[in-house]
């Protein structure tokens, strides 16, 4: 009885890293061996690389949203520039 219990256990752990290991699109997948990223053991450093700006900022370390804010304003200063000189 708890022979059955356990292989059923052990068929849904393999199933489950199955499907972690297959997680990453075909796309992704490329991409990475093409950076020459392991796909199992990928970490934020190689993801997001140090990236620092003319100010000496690190870039890596913005989200999305505070890219967006910088573009923007990047945008209306060169337009207010431009047009009020």
């Amino acid at each position: 009885m708890f022979e059955d219990f356990k292989q059923k256990i052990k068929e849904k752990c393999k199933e489950t890293q199955e499907a972690e290991s297959s997680s990453f699109s075909p796309e992704v997948l490329a991409k990475l061996k093409q950076q020459g990223i392991d796909p199992e053991n990928v970490t934020l450093g190689q993801l997001f690389p140090e990236c620092l700006d003319s100010a000496g900022n690190d870039l890596s370390l913005m989200s999305g949203a505070e890219w967006e804010i910088m573009i923007t304003y990047a945008k209306t200063r060169k337009y207010l520039l431009e047009t009020y000189p």
